[in-house]
């Protein structure tokens, strides 16, 4: 007999699944987003674990069919994780437990890459919540937070994956208090909600204007996984893949190329200050930066 549904995707959400599913996999269905266009994609891998554990599995794109599953399964429960849409209102409507992982302190951060907006915004800590859905984004009543520390230089996939980690050792006890009516649930107070906006790989764009202490911190938020800050020089698009602030005060126009210092190349930043590159990216291939920029080359 079913009595859990697992709706998700990515790396961190195989990973929850095996958690969850670990002590009774036929207890638990899989319902996989078809996300093969994205380079993140372990759909192989979840039918690989789906198959060896004997687990109903159904992979697909489609709200109606999701929905269409969940309602056919009636499960007690719904665990939702790297699944990046808004579940249809037929689900929501229905008497079933539906939870899942949202990586922003709610109710601050409701919406979309909510850890790449802390990382901009410089928050001290780097929320995540576990919550129940309901009818709004992200405003459901909270089970468990967590938080780490955002320390100096860090890039937004170690924020993720320390999060991801103490979230693995955490849900199967939630699980099973949640089995055992016993989890405690904190409503949001939706007076100190914040939102945030999709991001696209065009807002990666760098702005020289700004200090480079704004402009280190933007590269960092948007590393791998995503799609990267980026420069364009000479027709072409490139990413920043190693680099440091200068800790000296530099002069000149902000994007300009002011000289070479060791194996980096210093570009002029906003309010007098520099940024060392040493390699860039384009196209997956890394290059050393003192190859491609030119001195009082212009960067845009």
């Amino acid at each position: 007999m079913i009595e859990n549904i697992f709706l998700g995707s990515k790396i961190f959400g195989l990973l929850a699944f095996k958690e969850l599913c670990n002590k009774d996999p036929k207890r638990w269905m899989c319902i996989i987003y078809d996300d093969n266009d994205d380079p993140r994609s372990v759909i192989d891998d979840f039918l690989e674990f789906c198959r060896s554990a004997g687990i109903k599995f159904l992979v697909t794109k489609s709200n109606k069919t999701i929905a269409e599953c969940i309602i056919l399964q009636n499960p007690s429960c719904v665990f939702v994780c790297g699944f990046y849409r808004i579940l249809p209102k037929s689900v929501i409507e229905k008497k079933i437990k539906i939870l899942g992982i949202h990586h922003g302190p709610l109710p601050r951060y409701r919406g979309a890459a909510p850890v790449v907006w802390q990382l901009l915004q410089n928050e001290e800590f780097i929320g995540s919540s576990l919550f129940f859905f309901d009818k709004g984004m992200d405003s459901g009543d909270i089970i468990k937070q967590i938080q780490i520390s955002n320390r100096p230089e860090m890039y937004v996939g170690e924020c993720l994956s320390e999060l991801e980690k103490m979230w693995l050792t955490l849900l199967p006890d939630i699980f099973n208090d949640l089995k055992n009516n016993s989890v405690t649930r904190t409503s949001q107070n939706s007076e100190t909600s914040t939102y945030c906006a999709p991001r696209k790989p065009i807002d990666g764009k760098i702005d020289w204007t700004q200090s480079a202490t704004i402009i280190a911190r933007f590269i960092r938020a948007q590393s791998d996984p995503y799609p990267g800050a980026f420069f364009v020089y000479k027709d072409i698009r490139w990413k920043i893949h190693d680099f440091k602030i200068f800790e000296r005060p530099t002069y000149g126009v902000p994007g300009r190329v002011a000289g070479r210092i060791d194996d980096y190349t210093l570009v002029c930043c906003g309010e007098s200050t520099g940024l060392l590159i040493r390699s860039l990216k384009a196209k997956d291939e890394i290059v050393a930066a003192n190859t491609i920029m030119e001195y009082s080359g212009d960067l845009s």
